[in-house]
């Protein structure tokens, strides 16, 4: 029985360093995949920050740009409106300056018709202004009475 439980004990020996053997390969393969997954992730991290990093950039650029654009076209659009109020202006100033002129010959011509009715009438309101024609009636301070 001696024989046996040696034979026994070698085989166990043989198993127990054969078991080893492999936990020690796996503990091996684990730590190899674990550095391995670990390199993966912080790539795929590199390259996402990378990537978050240019698009940030392409819209702060095409931000940048669109605001550029929208300013141009709104400083085009205000001198525009500018430019046509000006425009505006000197017309409404030629037009008043035309209409003035006009009113004041309208005027100047009513004036004449005006002065020239006086004239008629003062020539033949002077022609009855003798004393003998003249008579009067009632009192000059009879304040509408």
């Amino acid at each position: 029985m001696q024989v046996r439980l040696e034979a026994t004990e070698s085989t166990l020996e043989g198993v127990q360093t054969d078991v080893t053997t492999q936990l020690n390969a796996m503990q091996t393969a684990a730590q190899a995949a674990t550095a391995l997954q670990a390199a993966t992730l912080a790539a795929t991290v590199n390259t996402m920050e990378i990537a978050a990093t240019s698009t940030a950039a392409e819209q702060a650029s095409t931000l940048t740009a669109a605001v550029t654009t929208m300013t141009g076209t709104m400083d085009t659009r205000i001198n525009a409106v500018l430019a046509s109020l000006g425009s505006t202006a000197t017309a409404l100033r030629v037009a008043q300056t035309v209409g003035a002129s006009t009113l004041t010959v309208a005027i100047n011509v009513e004036l004449r018709r005006v002065n020239a009715s006086l004239a008629a009438v003062n020539t033949g309101l002077s022609s009855k202004r003798s004393a003998a024609s003249h008579i009067w009636v009632g009192s000059c301070s009879n304040y509408g009475k």
